[in-house]
């Protein structure tokens, strides 16, 4: 029993200092500081370069902005807007009740409101039927790409031709309302022709009285939108390089980035709220919301996309670490694989390789996730988890294979001396 005991002593004495020999050094406190400063300012960047890369390749091109507005035409809520804008702006532009109180007789001038009303409703059927037509969707794409590109140059300055007022532009209904003109003239209505072919109709897309502002900051954008993304990686890549527990400051980094997700998430559904309650009564809200949620939908989905891509990183980083029940799993993962068939069928050589350029198979596998989801023009939340899953199931598998290999001599060699 004696010597039992005494070799339990000796083995829990190695462990003790293979362990005390396998903690990380304490660093000096500024590098402890700089490291966490790091981590934070690369937390902050993180949702700031995604809203970067989003304004500049959304709102600032004109190809993906008419891509990412384009199903707003098979929306109801805003074909119906449409159709209540265009019938207001041939009716009222008319002064139709005069004009049909004019033309009955005197006795009969009462009826004027509801012939103006149903005539209302009559417009209102056939803009409807023209935005609910399969070529509306052609016409709108048409029309929000001239007033898209509008936007740019004015944006950027490019504005010899375009003229705008206090920074103004728009959607020109125009087109709509004539076609909504000519069926109602095939159906013998005539009334509104004055309406359709004199004045403006249109609807505002942009206005800003501090145009010059706005253009410095797309100058700005445009230089931040490489600059940024490559800073946020290069102040992560740091701080790991310089933590005194790398696996540590991995896992905070994902969790500081997936905090920052969930908080640019939050606000932009508080922000829809606010948005919502400050328009005009006259504005279809529904429509609005429908908008704003098409507007923000790539964005949303690159930051849901993110933050699932963070909690795999975080999971991974805590799953390689020294806690209870991390190690629990692993080596429960572990034994099931012990206990398959074809056990050892992974030479000792192998494992040993695994283990000795471990950090470089880490490494290896990010890249080609990150490669993966750079290649994707907008990977989705369930194409991150996909690439995320892969590359954990990688990365455990590495760990599993270096965890395999046969201990070092001075490892072995150890025991004995401190036992005796």
């Amino acid at each position: 029993m004696s010597t039992s005991q005494g070799e339990a002593a000796s083995e829990a004495a190695g462990s003790e200092v293979s362990a005390d020999a396998a903690a990380p050094k304490k660093l000096p406190r500024w590098r402890r500081i700089l490291v966490g400063f790091l981590v934070v300012l690369g937390c902050i960047l993180a949702p700031i370069s995604i809203a970067t890369v989003w304004i500049h390749g959304t709102l600032l091109n004109t190809d993906q902005y008419v891509s990412t507005i384009g199903p707003l035409a098979h929306n109801s809520d805003v074909q119906h807007a449409i159709a209540t804008r265009v019938s207001n702006e041939l009716v009222e532009s008319t002064d139709l009740e005069a004009r049909v109180k004019n033309a009955l007789p005197p006795r009969a001038g009462f009826i004027a409101p509801a012939v103006t009303d149903a005539v209302h409703s009559f417009v209102h059927g056939i803009a409807l039927k023209i935005v609910q037509s399969p070529r509306f969707a052609q016409l709108w794409e048409n029309l929000n790409r001239r007033a898209h590109s509008q936007i740019v140059a004015v944006l950027r300055g490019n504005t010899p031709r375009i003229k705008t007022s206090n920074g103004e532009v728009a959607i020109d209904l125009t087109p709509i309302i004539q076609k909504a003109n000519a069926a109602l003239e095939q159906r013998g209505v005539s009334v509104l022709n004055s309406a359709a072919s004199g004045g403006s109709h249109r609807i505002v897309l942009f206005q800003s009285k501090s145009l010059k502002q706005v253009q410095g900051a797309v100058r700005f954008f445009d230089d931040l939108v490489i600059v940024l993304p490559i800073l946020t990686v290069l102040l992560f890549a740091v701080a790991i390089a310089l933590s005194g527990n790398r696996r540590r400051t991995l896992l905070r980094s994902a969790l500081g980035v997936a905090a920052a997700m969930v908080i640019l998430l939050t606000i932009f559904n508080l922000a829809r709220t606010v948005y919502l309650n400050a328009l005009p009564a006259s504005v279809n809200q529904p429509a609005a919301g429908a908008v704003y949620d098409q507007l923000l939908s790539f964005l949303r989905t690159a930051l849901r996309a993110v933050l699932v891509g963070a909690v795999i990183v975080a999971i991974a980083a805590w799953l390689a670490g020294p806690g209870r029940l991390a190690t629990r799993i692993r080596e429960g993962t572990r034994n099931l694989f012990s206990r398959a068939p074809g056990k050892g069928a992974v030479s000792p050589k192998v494992a040993e390789g695994v283990r000795r350029y471990r950090t470089a198979a880490r490494v290896v596998i990010i890249a080609v996730g990150l490669i993966l989801l750079a290649l994707l023009s907008h990977p989705g939340p369930w194409a991150v988890l996909a690439i995320a899953l892969v590359v954990l199931v990688l990365l455990g598998v590495v760990e599993l294979l270096a965890r395999e290999a046969p201990a070092d001599e001075t490892a072995s060699t150890s025991t004995p001396s401190s036992s005796s």
